[in-house]
């Protein structure tokens, strides 16, 4: 697993706060950097920046999970967008696959509605995540 720059985990923490700090108590179970997410369909495990399931999970896999959060590095960003985005919405508990730049000030949301998925991108204000009631609002994920 690669290393992570400062930033990208400063990033990535401010969002797991932020989600803790707005979700109602129904998404407990917040994890940032320490579980990882099982894709039976296509046989593969990812550790995304953070996920939030509705459940504790089983050792370090996480439960029914129901939004991911990517954080972006010149590294990870062709995987995480084309790889991993296939896979994550193949999971029929995510609700939210959220990607963060962490080189300039953007979100990029996709969100389930039946079977589509949409897309949206904010580089100002706020961003809501349905499935969890939580709120980011880009001056706190990237102060």
């Amino acid at each position: 697993m690669p290393v992570e720059s400062h930033r990208h985990a400063a990033i990535a923490g401010n969002i797991g706060a932020a989600i803790r700090e707005t979700a109602p108590l129904h998404a407990a179970y917040v994890h940032v950097g320490s579980a990882r997410v099982w894709i039976e369909e296509a046989n593969v495990c990812y550790c995304p920046d953070v996920v939030v399931s509705g459940g504790p999970g089983n050792a370090d896999i996480a439960e029914r999970p129901l939004l991911i959060v990517e954080v972006l590095s010149d590294r990870t960003e062709a995987t995480d967008r084309r790889e991993k985005r296939v896979n994550y919405l193949r999971v029929a508990s995510i609700q939210e696959y959220v990607l963060v730049s962490q080189n300039e000030r953007s979100i990029e949301l996709y969100r389930r509605d039946g079977d589509q998925w949409n897309a949206e991108i904010t580089d100002d204000g706020e961003v809501l995540l349905e499935a969890v009631g939580a709120v980011l609002r880009l001056d706190e994920v990237y102060r």
